[in-house]
């Protein structure tokens, strides 16, 4: 009989070998066989399995598959380390925080230039919810989501293609209003707000990004889109270049 693995093996960061389909199918006879108790490493492996699934099939670019929020939070930088932390907490509530003001943010906006570390803050938090709440999620550039979305109007499969953003449990959104891309039409603006105010509405955590400040995102995005993404989120703004990727 082996050694039962220490808990602490079983994070993420330091995932263990995990057989997925054992885990997730047992033996033929497993039906028959009387329930047994299941240990706490048992239900610590299910629950690394099931992380192991998500994070697959989130669509997490490989660049940023290794990043962690407890790295990030530790950094020299202070600024960027403060900011880490913060959205830290938030991911570590699942994606529901109460502002200073006593509101509800289920989503969070990190702005900032280019290179600044938002997409690798955000990632790591997205990871942390996939592994809080042990349900799938999806990482997406935003302008790549939206002509998903647009490319399945030919087939009738706009609708369907749009409700796996609006109702996916975790969301991250990348490069919302990017500049460098095609300018946003009427229609993407539309979608756009139609996953935001869904998700807003169940109170589903969302992730976004931007280059653009708030104002910016209001000019290309229109007054309605920006302050759905204003009752949602929290931001943190990076002033600054102050960790380079």
């Amino acid at each position: 009989m082996s050694t039962p693995k220490p808990l602490s093996s079983l994070l993420p960061g330091g995932l263990p070998p995990v057989d997925d389909d054992a885990l997730a199918g047992g033996d033929a006879s497993s039906a028959e066989a009387p329930m047994r108790r299941v240990s706490p490493e048992q239900e610590a492996e299910r629950r690394v399995a099931a992380y192991r699934r998500h994070l697959h099939a989130a669509g997490i670019h490989e660049r940023f598959a290794p990043v962690r929020l407890a790295g990030l939070a530790a950094d020299g930088d202070a600024a960027y380390a403060k900011v880490a932390a913060s959205v830290g907490r938030w991911a570590a509530a699942s994606g529901r925080m109460e502002d200073r003001a006593g509101r509800l943010r289920t989503g969070i906006l990190l702005t900032g230039d280019f290179g600044v570390g938002k997409t690798t803050i955000a990632t790591a938090a997205f990871k942390e919810l996939l592994w809080r709440t042990g349900r799938p999620g999806l990482w997406r550039k935003t302008y790549a989501a939206l002509r998903y979305v647009q490319a399945g109007y030919a087939s009738g499969e706009g609708d369907t293609r749009l409700r796996e953003l609006q109702t996916t449990h975790s969301l991250l959104l990348d490069d919302v209003g990017d500049v460098e891309q095609p300018g946003e039409t009427d229609d993407r603006a539309r979608l756009l707000y139609e996953i935001l105010d869904t998700r807003s509405d169940r109170l589903l955590p969302t992730i976004l990004t931007s280059n653009l400040g708030t104002e910016g995102l209001a000019a290309l995005l229109g007054t309605r889109t920006t302050e759905r993404i204003r009752e949602m989120c929290a931001t943190a703004a990076f002033p600054e270049l102050q960790y380079p990727l």
